[in-house]
């Protein structure tokens, strides 16, 4: 294929930006490049259900995809039919994949029907392309059915907005958790009569990365809520959020143990004590603080990873 515009001409779509929709065989679709490497396009389908869908394919479409020149999935109210390395079909090869595509999803039954989408009609039911978005809806129910995406989208920038304050209610939470664990370490300490525990240093390693997970884990629930879909932003604040918190948490710990030895609050000399403090740390445990750090980082990494809600159309 020497020219997008080719089949975008082909298959009589219309421009929206960055992306053109239209319908082909009665289905409502959006074709999207991506200047990638490869370069590709994506067709996504609308389907007249919002579940995950597994799709019986056809045996050249799977021989396609072991092949990684194609990738199918049905998820979020789509069928996503990707074409890899696009400038090495023709137009009819492009063409004839997208019809083998639309064909598969009527045979399993996941195509989308003539009606309207909001109000059942099959009378005068029209593709309607909104905000990314593709459906079949009757002429009167389209102003109805923008203007409550519109709705939807203010809610979800104001939950968005509400759900910002867990960020700092993450950094207190593990403050907490961070003074806490060292209080019950000096706890422990105190119950053997002993100032010094010889630990091998793989059970050292083990003991801390529990710790770090467990330390982790409730803020990583509560950073979830936020649908950070970006893993280098998530990346970035699980960071942010553990090291700040642990700062605090030691400044909290110190405060604490200030007040249990002179019976004064004292969190400014709990501030200026830090540098003294961490320069007589053994190395066992300056170790166990950078695995827990590290495994509080990874953990929050892993679950509190989201993904943004679907606004349907």
């Amino acid at each position: 294929m020497d020219d997008l515009k080719a089949l975008i001409d082909e298959l009589e779509l219309v421009s929206s930006g960055d992306e053109f929709y239209g319908e082909r065989a009665g289905q409502p679709l959006i074709l999207t490049y991506l200047d990638s490497s490869p370069p590709c396009i994506m067709f996504r389908v609308r389907l007249n259900t919002g579940e995950q869908k597994d799709l019986r394919i056809p045996e050249s479409f799977s021989e396609l995809s072991e092949q990684g020149n194609i990738k199918i999935s049905c998820e979020n109210s789509y069928g996503w039919l990707t074409i890899y390395n696009i400038f090495d079909y023709s137009v009819e090869e492009a063409v004839g994949l997208l019809d083998l595509f639309l064909q598969t999803l009527v045979d399993n039954q996941a195509n989308l029907d003539k009606n309207c989408s909001v109000c059942g009609s099959d009378v005068d039911a029209q593709i309607c392309y909104t905000a990314g978005q593709i459906n079949r809806i009757f002429d009167r129910c389209a102003d109805l059915a923008e203007q409550k995406l519109i709705e939807k989208e203010k809610e979800l920038g104001r939950r968005k907005y509400i759900y910002g304050i867990l960020i700092p209610v993450g950094v207190v939470v593990l403050a907490l958790g961070w003074a806490l664990l060292w209080l019950v370490y000096d706890w422990c300490f105190s119950l053997s009569d002993t100032d010094t525990v010889k630990v091998d240093y793989v059970a050292l390693f083990l003991v801390s990365a529990i710790a770090g997970v467990i330390l982790g884990l409730p803020t990583a629930f509560l950073l979830r809520k936020l649908c950070i879909e970006g893993h280098k932003l998530l990346s970035i604040i699980s960071i942010a959020v553990v090291l700040t918190g642990c700062l605090l948490g030691e400044i909290l710990y110190l405060t604490f143990v200030i007040y249990r030895d002179f019976k004064v609050i004292a969190v400014r000399v709990a501030v200026e004590s830090l540098t003294l403090f961490w320069q007589t740390n053994s190395e066992g445990m300056v170790i166990m603080k950078v695995v827990i750090v590290s495994c509080a980082v990874i953990i929050i990494c892993l679950v509190a990873k989201g993904k943004k809600p679907e606004i349907e159309l």
